[in-house]
């Protein structure tokens, strides 16, 4: 098991959310919270990993939400998935939307 993120080319979560549906098969549950970018969509995988597709900049000071993909306005952190199930094949293989930036045992979630 492994946490990985992902950079998304998209100008909003609304606007990824279908994209991240389609490449997974998960279905996006909409979600709002100041800790993770505001408005954003979280997602359950079939072996209970947790993934949320968010809008990396803090509401109040504008700081990257998730650890490693500073440079992108959106972003995915899955935490807890194996590297084989369809939740992550599906998003690597799908690269003209989703960009591996870290996959590791100890991404870690929000940023500091």
């Amino acid at each position: 098991m492994a946490d990985y993120v992902f950079g998304v080319r998209a100008a909003n979560v609304e606007e990824a959310a279908p994209w991240v549906a389609k490449a997974t098969g998960l279905t996006p549950v909409a979600c709002e919270s100041s800790d993770k970018g505001g408005d954003y969509y979280a997602f359950e995988g079939p072996d209970h990993s947790q993934m949320w597709l968010v809008r990396n900049r803090d509401v109040y000071d504008d700081e990257p939400v998730v650890s490693h993909a500073d440079e992108w306005e959106i972003a995915i952190l899955l935490q807890e998935a194996r590297a084989d199930s369809r939740v992550v094949q599906g998003l690597l293989t799908d690269d003209v939307h989703f960009i591996l930036m870290n996959a590791n045992p100890d991404v870690g979630g929000p940023a500091s």
